[in-house]
Formats: structure tokens, C-alpha cells, sequence
């Protein structure tokens, strides 16, 4: 069904879809961070393990993303998502 889906869309279209999806799978986990933040204390190992998971979670989502769609503005696109997380993570966040 999906490569149905995808043989109907321009990569304009394509791209954008893949950029919505990747900003809600990131909304999320975001979310999920911030509800372990209300119920559990930073230094709490669940809280921890949580926390990194959701960090692999998001990795392997990027990785995904780099292999399954290869034109350059996905590529470009990762590059910059890549950045704004490296600036999050060194604040606050993942």
C-alpha cells in the first residue's frame, strides 16, 4: 500500500509527508520525555533507561529515514534535523 501511495506523489509532496511524520514521531517522544519528567525524578534509573530508550527511538527513526529515502532534501533536510537536535541535546531535551 505505501508504494502505492508513494508512486502517486511528487517528491515535493513525498517530502513534505516525510517531514510531517518525522515532526510528530519527534512531538511525541518529546511528549513521553516530558510526562517521565512530571512522574519521575531526573536522577531515577526508570527515569534514565526511559529516556534512553526514547533517544534510540529517535535515532533508529532518523536512520530509517536516511536509508528508505535517498533524494538529496530528505538528505538535507536530516543534516539539519541532525543539528537542531545536537543543539537541544547539548541544553535540555534529547
Amino acid at each position: 500500500m505505501l508504494d502505492k501511495i508513494k508512486s502517486d506523489m511528487k517528491y515535493d509532496e513525498e517530502d513534505d509527508m516525510i517531514y510531517r511524520n518525522y515532526e510528530t514521531i519527534r512531538e511525541t517522544i518529546k511528549g513521553i520525555i516530558d510526562i517521565f519528567e512530571i512522574k519521575i525524578a531526573n536522577d531515577d534509573f526508570f527515569y534514565q533507561a526511559g529516556v534512553e530508550n526514547l533517544r534510540a527511538l529517535h535515532e533508529s527513526v532518523i536512520d530509517i529515514l536516511e536509508l528508505y529515502n535517498s533524494p538529496i532534501k530528505i538528505q538535507k533536510m536530516i543534516e539539519e534535523i541532525r543539528y537542531k537536535e545536537n543543539q537541544l541535546t547539548n541544553n535540555k531535551g534529547f
